[in-house]
């Protein structure tokens, strides 16, 4: 059984260093307790993010990829119940096609339904077709009540002022995202999805589970 273990790691571990560099893809690494899939694992991390510029994200209940993270510049995120974890599910990024730069909010829109669809999960249910409807309605509004649309420019003010920390900023500053908490209140107002916006409130901020 251990001789099995050990040629489908390393089976994997051939597929990830073939593959890895030019498609994105999911793994599943199974082995025996002190198998050496960690080890592995972080070093094909390190090993890709230096050669190819790719980005890694680990969900670490152990905080056993602390020092790596740190180690590669990366940021470490402690998420604690009741207390904030500085992330937020509507901040958007530029994607890339060829040369050109754009905000893609579709697929921003797919992120949040997938986040809320998880989140139901966790109650036994899920989104229904009325709720799915509402979510892209919402979210676009957000970003349309802030300017946002595919220009890059859009995640921008025109020009520069007073930063949250007090001091000022010359030129471009970015605009303050919208929160779960914009979500979940602009979903409570128009009344169409009560469970869903019911079943948020614990992620909210100044609640128990909330993002930011």
């Amino acid at each position: 059984m251990e001789e099995i273990c050990t040629q489908m790691l390393l089976y994997m571990l051939i597929l990830l260093l073939v593959h890895l560099p030019y498609l994105i893809l999911m793994y599943l690494f199974v082995g025996l307790l002190v198998g050496g899939k960690s080890v592995a694992l972080k070093t094909l991390t390190a090993r890709n993010i230096a050669t190819t510029g790719c980005g890694a994200f680990f969900i670490d209940v152990e905080g056993e990829y602390t020092n790596l993270t740190k180690m590669l510049g990366g940021k470490v995120i402690k998420i604690e119940q009741g207390k904030s974890a500085g992330v937020n599910p509507f901040e958007i990024e530029p994607d890339t096609k060829g040369s050109m730069q754009f905000i893609n909010i579709l697929d921003k829109v797919a992120e949040i339904r997938a986040l809320l669809a998880t989140i139901c999960r966790n109650y036994g249910r899920t989104l229904t077709g009325a709720e799915n409807t509402e979510i892209e309605v919402v979210v676009n509004q957000l970003y349309a009540e802030k300017g946002i649309t595919s220009d890059v420019n859009s995640l921008f003010e025109k020009k520069g002022g007073r930063l949250d920390n007090g001091k000022y900023a010359i030129g471009r500053i970015p605009k303050k995202m919208p929160t779960l908490s914009d979500f979940q209140r602009k979903l409570k107002e128009r009344g169409n999805c009560k469970e869903l916006s019911d079943i948020l409130v614990p992620f909210l901020q100044g609640n128990s589970l909330r993002y930011v």
